[in-house]
C-alpha cells in the first residue's frame, strides 16, 4: 500500500509541476496577448485619429476651393495647414504650444495635416492629397518617438449639367444664372436691386445661391434677356414661383410693397395655379401658367397689364391679374397661349399654340397694328395669322419698338418703327408726333401733300430709297421741294433731282432737306400743312417712321426660307433653312459681320460664315447706338461659335488683348469651343458679356466682366471663354 501510494505521489508530483508550467506559460501568454491587443488598439485608435485629420483637412480645402470659384490659392510650396488660411503657409515652430497649430494636441500626441498643390483633372473637375501625420511625443522632453500617417486623395468638382440659363442686363451691370440638375439656382454679378436673391445687394463675382423658399428642387430661372435686367425668377417643381430685385412697380408678384427684395418671395397667384413659363419686363412680370392663362403683375402704364382695365389714373398690381386673352379652350389652339411670350418697353405679345398673334400695352410705333397709334390694355389681334386659310406665326420677337413674325411659310415680317431700316425693308408710313397724323396725299390727287389721320392706305404709304427719296408707290411720284423755292413740298415725277433728296436724322427725328438747308415742318402746328422750314428741333419737326402693317423682311438673294430672329434695339437679324444669316438695322459696330458699318441698314446683308458652315442658332444686341455693346453671335452646326461687332471687352472671345476694338466687321470664331471637347447649343450676349451654353450641360462666360458677372471670382474682363466651375458644388470623392 505504501509503495502504491508512494509511486502514486511520485506521478503527482510531476504533474504539479508540469501543470505549473503549463499555467505559468499560460499566464505568460495571456499577458503578452493583452499587450499585443493594447498595441493593436493604440494603433488602430492613432490611425483612426490620422484619418479624421485628413478629413479636417479635406473640408478645409473644399471650403477654400469653394470660396475662391475653385480656383486653388494655395501651393506645394505653401500648403495648407491646420493653422494656415485659404493662401497656406509655414507650419508652426516645433514644439509649439499653440492649439490652432494642430487639429488635436495633448501631451502625449498631435495631429496635422498638409496639403500640396490641387491638379486641373479637365472638365472642371480637380484633385489633392491630404497628408495627415499624428506624432507621439515623450511627455517629458515633448520629442517626437513615433508617427502614424495617412493620405487621402480626393477629386472635387465635375460639373452639374445645367437645365437653364437665366442671362439679363441693365444699363448698371449684367448677370446670370444656372439652374444645376442638382435643383439648385446660382446667380452671379449685377446686384444692386437684389435680384441674385442671396439676401444682399451686393456684387457677387462667385455665383451664390438663390434662396427661395422652397424645400423642392429648382427646375427653371428667368430674368430678361434685353436691357430689362432688374428682377430674377425661379420656378421649383411644383410650379410654384419665386422672385427678387426691383419692385418699386410691385413686379415680383409676391404682394409686397417694397421697393427691393434681396430675399425671394413667393409670387401670389390664384389658388391652385402654376407656373409653367415667365416673361420679366423689369417694371411688369407675365406668367403662364399650366392651365393656359397668362397672369400679370407690377406697372400698369400704357395697358401693359393686359387686364382690360382704364389706362388713365391705372393701379400697379402687386399681386397678378389675368392678361383678358379668349378663355382657354382645348378644342381651339388659338385660345392656348405658347411659352412665345415677347416684351421690352410697355408692349407684349404672345404666339398661340394655333398660330395666332396678340398683343397689347403700348402702340407708339404703330407696333400693335392700331391706325391710331393707341395703347391698349385689352390683347388684340395681330394681323391674320393663325386665321382659316392663312399662315400661321411659328416664332414672334420685340425689339420694344419693332414686332417680327416668322411664319409657317418661312415669310419674315415686320411691324412697327423702321427709322433705320431695321424691319429690312424701305416701306414706311410718316407720322408727325405733335398731333398723331401721318404723311398724306391729298384725295389721292398724285400731288398735293398734308397731314392726315393715320389710315395706312396707298396715300400714306412711302419709301424712304436709297438714293435719298421719300417714293409713293400709290403714285409713283416723289417728295418734292417745288421748284427748289425752300418752302412748298408737294409729290412730283421721280427725277433724283437734290429738290427730292430728303434725309431722316434720327438724332433730331426729323426730315432735313440738304439743298435748301431746311426740314420737313408742320406749318404753325395746324396739324394740316407741311412745308420746308428752318430746322429748330420743334415737335413740329418730330417724326417718327414705321409701319402699322405687316411688312416683309426682303433678302432677295438669300437661299432657303427663314425660320428664326433674334432682335434688340434698331437691330435684327434672321437664319434660313439653308444655315444663312441676315440682318438689318444700325450697325455702327460692324456686328452684321459682313465686313461693314453703317449707322443705317435697309436692305439685309448677310453675315460671312466661313465656307462649308452654316448657322444653327443665332442671337443680337444692341444698346442704343453705343458701338461697345453690339453684336451678333452665330452658332454654328459645327458647335463652334463665330461672332462680330464690338470686341472691347473680349466678348467674342478669340483672345484680343484687351481693351479690344469696337468695330469688328469681319467675323471671328470664339476660342475654347472647339466644337469637339465643347459643342456650343446656344450662345448669348449683352451689355459685352457672353455666355455659351453646351450640349453637355456646361457654361462658359466670356468679356465684360465689371459686376464679377463671369462668376469667375474677379471682376477683371476676360478674352477667351473660361468653364464655368462654380457649378461645381458637389460632395467630394475619396479614393
Amino acid at each position: 500500500m505504501y509503495r502504491q501510494r508512494t509511486l502514486e505521489r511520485g506521478f503527482a508530483l510531476p504533474t504539479i509541476v508540469i501543470s505549473s508550467l503549463v499555467l505559468f506559460m499560460i499566464l505568460v501568454a495571456a499577458v503578452g496577448s493583452a499587450s499585443s491587443v493594447r498595441v493593436a488598439l493604440d494603433t488602430q485608435f492613432y490611425q483612426q485619429l490620422a484619418k479624421d485629420a485628413a478629413e479636417s483637412g479635406l473640408s478645409q480645402a473644399t471650403e477654400c476651393l469653394k470660396n475662391s470659384n475653385y480656383t486653388a490659392t494655395w501651393s506645394t510650396a505653401s500648403p495648407l495647414r491646420p493653422n494656415t488660411n485659404c493662401n497656406g503657409g509655414a507650419p508652426c515652430p516645433t514644439g509649439s504650444t499653440d492649439a490652432n497649430c494642430y487639429v488635436i494636441k495633448t501631451p502625449t500626441y498631435y495631429v496635422t495635416y498638409t496639403i500640396g498643390s490641387v491638379v486641373d483633372q479637365g472638365g472642371g473637375a480637380q484633385s489633392f492629397s491630404v497628408d495627415a501625420e499624428v506624432a507621439m511625443t515623450r511627455a517629458s522632453t515633448g520629442a517626437v518617438w513615433k508617427s502614424v500617417r495617412d493620405t487621402t486623395k480626393a477629386q472635387v468638382g465635375g460639373q452639374i449639367s445645367v437645365r437653364t440659363v437665366p442671362f439679363g442686363y441693365s444699363v448698371n451691370g449684367a448677370m446670370f444664372a444656372t439652374v444645376g440638375a442638382d435643383g439648385v439656382m446660382r446667380a452671379a454679378g449685377y446686384n444692386g436691386y437684389g435680384q441674385l436673391g442671396n439676401s444682399t445687394y451686393a456684387n457677387a463675382t462667385i455665383p451664390t445661391k438663390f434662396m427661395a423658399p422652397t424645400s423642392n428642387a429648382i427646375v427653371a430661372g428667368y430674368t430678361s434677356f434685353l436691357s430689362l435686367g432688374y428682377n430674377m425668377f425661379a420656378v421649383d417643381s411644383a410650379g410654384d414661383a419665386y422672385g427678387a430685385g426691383y419692385n418699386e412697380t410691385y413686379a415680383i408678384g409676391s404682394g409686397s410693397t417694397a421697393t427691393y427684395i434681396s430675399t425671394p418671395q413667393k409670387v401670389v397667384l390664384p389658388a391652385g395655379k402654376k407656373v409653367a413659363s415667365i416673361a420679366a419686363l423689369g417694371r411688369s412680370t407675365f406668367f403662364l401658367t399650366t392651365d393656359n392663362n397668362i397672369y400679370a403683375a407690377g406697372k400698369c402704364d400704357a395697358g401693359v397689364l393686359g387686364a382690360n382695365y382704364t389706362i388713365a389714373g391705372c393701379v400697379n398690381m402687386a399681386t397678378p391679374v389675368r392678361v383678358a386673352l379668349p378663355t382657354p379652350n382645348q378644342s381651339d389652339p388659338n385660345t392656348i397661349p405658347t411659352n412665345n411670350i415677347v416684351t421690352d418697353k410697355e408692349s407684349v405679345f404672345v404666339r398661340m399654340a394655333g398660330g395666332r398673334v396678340y398683343g397689347w400695352g403700348s402702340g407708339f410705333y404703330g407696333q400693335l397694328g392700331l391706325q391710331n397709334y393707341s395703347d391698349t390694355s385689352v390683347p388684340v389681334k395681330i394681323g391674320t395669322y393663325g386665321d382659316p386659310g392663312q399662315s400661321r406665326a411659328t416664332q414672334i420677337a420685340f425689339d420694344g419698338r419693332t414686332l417680327f413674325v416668322v411664319d409657317d411659310t418661312g415669310k419674315l415680317m415686320g411691324m412697327g418703327e423702321n427709322s433705320l431700316g431695321v424691319q429690312g425693308n424701305r416701306t414706311v408710313a410718316v407720322k408727325i408726333d405733335n398731333v398723331g397724323k401721318c404723311l398724306d396725299n391729298y384725295n389721292e390727287d398724285g400731288v398735293t401733300i398734308h397731314l392726315w389721320n393715320c389710315n395706312g392706305t396707298g396715300a400714306q404709304r412711302f419709301e424712304v430709297r436709297a438714293n435719298g427719296t421719300v417714293y409713293n408707290a400709290n403714285t409713283n411720284k416723289c417728295l418734292d421741294n417745288a421748284n427748289a423755292d425752300g418752302v412748298t413740298v408737294r409729290l412730283w415725277t421721280c427725277n433724283g433731282t437734290a429738290a427730292q433728296v430728303f434725309q431722316y436724322r434720327t438724332a433730331t427725328d426729323d426730315f432735313y432737306n440738304p439743298q435748301s438747308g431746311k426740314c420737313l415742318d408742320n406749318a404753325n402746328a395746324d396739324g394740316v400743312t407741311v412745308r420746308l422750314w428752318t430746322c429748330n428741333g420743334t415737335s413740329a419737326q418730330s417724326f417718327m417712321i414705321g409701319t402699322t402693317w405687316m411688312s416683309e423682311f426682303l433678302a432677295p438673294s438669300k437661299t432657303g426660307t427663314f425660320k428664326a430672329v433674334t432682335t434688340d434695339q434698331w437691330n435684327v437679324a434672321a437664319l434660313t433653312t439653308t444655315g444663312e444669316v441676315w440682318s438689318a438695322g444700325i450697325n455702327t459696330s460692324g456686328h452684321f459681320g459682313n465686313g461693314t458699318t453703317s449707322t443705317a441698314v435697309f436692305d439685309p446683308v448677310k453675315f460671312q460664315l466661313p465656307g462649308g458652315v452654316y448657322g444653327a442658332s443665332i442671337y443680337i444686341t444692341g444698346t442704343g447706338e453705343s458701338p461697345d455693346y453690339q453684336n451678333l453671335l452665330v452658332v454654328a452646326t459645327n458647335g463652334r461659335v463665330y461672332g462680330a461687332g464690338s470686341n472691347k471687352f473680349g466678348q467674342l472671345g478669340n483672345g484680343v488683348a484687351l481693351p479690344g476694338t469696337s468695330t469688328q466687321a469681319t467675323p471671328v470664331v470664339m476660342n475654347v469651343i472647339d466644337g469637339t471637347s465643347a459643342v456650343a447649343s446656344q450662345a448669348v450676349v449683352g451689355l459685352g458679356t457672353s455666355v455659351i451654353y453646351t450640349t453637355l450641360g456646361r457654361v462658359y462666360t466670356v468679356g465684360n466682366n465689371v459686376s464679377g458677372q463671369l462668376g469667375d471670382g474677379t471682376t477683371v474682363s476676360k478674352s477667351t471663354p473660361i468653364l464655368g466651375q462654380y457649378i461645381n458644388q458637389t460632395l467630394p470623392l475619396r479614393f
